[in-house]
């Protein structure tokens, strides 16, 4: 028993010797500070090791990351222990130590050379060392007379691979192998991994390498019909396809290729018959499934798309479930289903489309009341899509908005501005938020800055003008009007303004020839009152009171029409 306990006591020990001198030192010292008061080489072998290994988790502990990975490396090398090698790999990672990652990575991959995984990390941590020669005997490793699984562990170092110098290191280390060893399948990996960066033509020439050394191989067939296809060789991409099909009697993988540039094209007849052919396909089953969900909605075949993903989501191990349950809440809701489609959208817990769906269940939520419920929905979204956040504040803003919160839609606003005050389109929302809320001074300050940031932001620009015009600031108004008009000549606001402005300025032959055009393009309350108010002052007088009586009658509440009316006939 005293045996037994020997060695846990040494270690307990020393780790309170080492937290004793981390103590009485300040924290500005140096770690191995506490190394220089014990004479490690007059302890046994297990307990320099634990020495060594405490110290690079104190290191850890206090940030000091290079002292760490220097004791984690010389522990690694000294114990060949893969656990001690991996949580080295790890930690240099996480600190982006690629070349200490590389020193311990060989040996934990030199330790277990029978784990496929961590011979995959060590080949992609030296591909971003750009030690091609080095990762080459770990990757040997991977390379087996088993076609799916070799596949399978170069597909995850492909994975692995962060921007195009890794990907451009993988396809020169995949290339040499298949030169080297005459092997079809790193040759292919490097084909489609050019094919992955954009590089087409080298993409191309390589598949061709492949196809002379293996042609009844129905992947690099494929592969170099959807590089044709990408190239823009599309008649070349179709005839190669039409000749290949033929030649492979399980060739659901060219046919999946056809139904895309069948659907590509515009030719959704060929492209659905051959995806409803794949449905059954235990390969692109999901695929297939999914793609004719999305086809019927497209071509508003609501129903019918909910029948596809109804069988599709009684069926067992399915891949695209998210998705599936989107579309099947997208096909509900527009069919006027919104509970169907509240409960569905609910049902998407991840994937690309899981913010999406959120935002729709918001709205959904919005539209029957439930303002509060609403907002909650959304307020997740903010941290996981921070990317999105201007999109996701402008759902909150209107959800607000149609509730007539219109106060606490401002005060939102305002928040994310100052916090982020360079987002144009949410200065000019709270733009027209601030003129509802008759704040026309920050009004006037966010259509500036908006105009200043987009000077074809046409939106903003009018309603600057608008703004200016009441304030009578006639000759500013006329700069940002003339800008409009150069912008869009034919705009019923645009036209509108100029024309409101060359009455203010006395020229009211002008003044009505733009009313009228913006009239006839859009007869809004507001524009019938200043076209009336010129036609009074040119003496057309009872042409002033059709209009405006015709206006009153479709706009009862215009409070800018009643005003005007009633200023040129009180008792109309």
């Amino acid at each position: 028993m005293i045996n037994k306990l020997k060695s846990p006591l040494c270690l307990l020990c020393l780790s309170f010797l080492l937290l004793a001198c981390d103590r009485d030192n300040s924290d500005d010292l140096p770690i191995k500070y506490a190394g220089n008061s014990l004479d490690i080489e007059s302890f046994a072998p297990q307990q320099q090791l634990t020495y060594h290994f405490l110290l690079a988790e104190i290191a850890i502990n206090r940030k000091d990351y290079q002292t760490a990975m220097e004791e984690y490396v010389w522990l690694a090398e000294e114990t060949r222990n893969p656990v001690i090698a991996a949580r080295a790999t790890s930690l240099a990672l996480e600190q982006e130590l690629y070349e200490p990652a590389a020193d311990v990575a060989k040996v934990w991959a030199d330790s277990t050379p029978d784990d496929p995984q961590t011979q995959g990390i060590a080949v992609s941590i030296l591909l971003r060392n750009k030690n091609i020669n080095e990762a080459m005997p770990y990757l040997d490793r991977l390379v087996s007379d088993n076609d799916e699984l070799t596949f399978a562990n170069l597909m995850f170092i492909q994975a692995t691979l962060e921007n195009t110098a890794d990907y451009e290191q993988y396809i020169e280390l995949m290339r040499t192998h298949g030169e080297q060893h005459n092997d079809f399948r790193t040759t292919f990996m490097s084909a489609q991994a050019a094919l992955e960066i954009g590089q087409l033509d080298t993409a191309l020439e390589t598949i061709n390498q492949v196809l002379a050394l293996e042609k009844d191989w129905i992947r690099p067939v494929a592969l170099k019909i959807q590089i044709l296809y990408e190239t823009q060789r599309t008649e070349d991409a179709i005839a190669y396809l039409e000749e290949a099909i033929p030649l492979f009697p399980d060739n659901s993988a060219l046919r999946w290729l056809q139904a895309q540039m069948f659907l590509d094209s515009g030719n959704i007849k060929d492209g659905t018959r051959i995806l409803e052919t794949l449905i059954n396909d235990p390969l692109y089953r999901d695929d297939a499934s999914i793609e004719l969900a999305r086809m019927a909605i497209q071509q508003q075949q609501h129903k019918q798309a909910e029948k596809i993903i109804e069988k599709y989501l009684k069926q067992g191990n399915i891949t695209q479930e998210d998705t599936a349950y989107y579309l099947y809440a997208f096909a509900a809701q527009q069919q006027g289903h919104q509970e169907a489609a509240l409960s569905r959208y609910r049902k998407v817990a991840q994937g690309p489309y899981f913010a999406n769906a959120n935002i729709q269940a918001a709205l959904i939520y919005a539209d029957n009341g439930y303002t509060d419920t609403a907002l909650e929905t959304l307020e997740p979204l903010f941290e996981l899509y921070p990317q999105e956040r201007s999109r996701i504040e402008l759902v909150k803003t209107q959800i607000l908005l149609d509730a007539y919160r219109i106060q606490e839609a401002y005060d939102e606003l305002s928040q994310v501005i100052n916090s982020k005050g360079d987002d144009t389109e949410l200065r000019y929302i709270r733009g027209l938020i601030a003129i509802e809320l008759e704040k026309t001074e920050q009004a006037e300050s966010d259509f500036r800055y908006v105009v200043a940031q987009q000077p074809t932001h046409i939106e903003a620009i009018n309603d600057l003008t608008t703004l200016l015009i009441k304030a009578e600031d006639y000759n500013d108004a006329m700069d940002y009007a003339k800008q409009a008009m150069d912008l869009e000549p034919e705009n019923p606001e645009s036209l509108a303004n100029m024309g409101r402005l060359q009455y203010k300025l006395g020229k009211e032959k002008q003044a009505l020839e733009n009313l009228q055009k913006s009239y006839a393009l859009d007869p809004k309350p507001a524009t019938a009152a200043h076209l009336g108010e010129v036609l009074w002052s040119l003496g057309e007088k009872e042409d002033a009171r059709i209009l405006w009586q015709a206006a009153l009658s479709e706009y009862p509440n215009s409070a800018e029409l009643i005003d005007i009316v009633q200023q040129f006939t009180p008792n109309p």
